[in-house]
């Protein structure tokens, strides 16, 4: 059956981007944005808002401007299961009907994770954050009284994920006699092994065969609370190749900055911030790909992603809203420690 009118709330056209956001919190589906005599004019979730922060609206834009004027619908709840089915990445599909429903994959029988395997690479020396990885490989750190691996690991699994393959390079028996086959965080793991470095993608091409669907690839110091489920559908909707999560990053110019035609001053701005989406280390990527990544050689990601752009295949951005820290500095593993302790 699909979702009640209490758990589909609404919000006026007039309220803004930050409202929504606000909303959102507490609810588990998207919000209805309705006129002022009350007719439905589209809805906003989690897919809108990220959208409207990759555009760099502000919180105060809005949310008409933000919402999907065509969000999908039907017109019963058979027609919205079938919807469902044929489209893995809907968040649900909007039951008309007075009042209206919201009918979810869960409620369709459908499965609620997109994503079940994964690749996490642990295998760097970590030698930004010596003398602690001196005797200790960086993903065993302890964050909160557990390793860092342990919370990626827990958190992987909590998200779908079933089976994790774990890149191996530097101190590795410690990271197998740590995690073994898996079973005590409730997940199977199998161990790819570099005899010499392989960079950041590299051993993707040591995957054995698998099944068919997305691939979760992930750096094995990131510490973060994202939506493996809502990756799964920005990459199933935007039927990309290879998508990676991306977070904003800004940077102040300590000069005045100018703006030019020729030789001739447009206008002067005192130390800008620039803006930037970044790469956050977390992929998703169709399975098949670990075809064309050949077997024990160097690779690095950015190059793997450059040259699939190159060849015209779709990658895209996943803008990211949850929390993540990259350890990879004293300071980093200092702050999240205290922030957290």
């Amino acid at each position: 059956m699909p979702m009640n009118e209490d758990a589909m709330r609404s919000l006026e056209w007039t309220a803004t981007l930050d409202d929504a956001v606000d909303a959102l919190q507490t609810s588990e589906v998207p919000l209805l944005i309705r006129d002022e005599a009350g007719e439905i004019l589209g809805w906003i979730g989690d897919r809108e808002v990220r959208r409207a922060y990759l555009a760099g609206l502000a919180g105060t834009t809005p949310v008409a401007s933000c919402m999907d004027a065509h969000p999908p619908t039907a017109k019963d709840v058979a027609s919205a299961e079938r919807l469902l089915s044929a489209s893995s990445w809907l968040p649900g599909v909007l039951v008309e009907g007075d009042p209206p429903t919201f009918c979810t994959p869960e409620s369709a029988g459908l499965p609620v994770s997109l994503v079940k395997e994964a690749v996490l690479m642990v295998g760097g020396r970590g030698t930004r954050l010596l003398p602690l990885t001196k005797e200790t490989p960086k993903p065993l750190l302890p964050v909160r009284g557990r390793p860092i691996l342990e919370h990626i690991l827990r958190h992987l699994v909590s998200e779908g994920i079933e089976t994790v393959h774990l890149a191996l390079g530097y101190l590795a028996s410690q990271i197998e006699e740590f995690v073994g086959d898996g079973s005590k965080f409730g997940i199977r793991v199998s161990y790819l092994r570099e005899d010499v470095p392989l960079g950041t993608a590299g051993a993707i091409g040591l995957l054995p065969e698998g099944e068919p669907g997305p691939l979760l690839v992930m750096n094995g110091d990131i510490l973060t609370d994202i939506s493996l489920r809502a990756m799964a559908a920005w990459h199933g909707a935007e039927s990309s190749a290879l998508t990676v999560a991306a977070r904003p990053h800004q940077h102040q110019i300590p000069y005045g900055v100018f703006r030019l035609f020729d030789a001739r001053v447009v206008s002067l701005e005192e130390k800008p911030v620039a803006s930037f989406w970044v790469n956050a280390g977390i992929y998703l990527m169709r399975r098949t790909l670990a075809e064309r990544i050949p077997k024990g050689r160097y690779l690095d990601m950015t190059t793997f992603i450059q040259g699939l752009v190159q060849e015209g295949e779709s990658v895209c951005v996943f803008p990211l809203r949850e929390s993540w820290c990259d350890i990879g500095l004293p300071e980093d593993y200092d702050r999240v420690n205290r922030e957290d302790g």
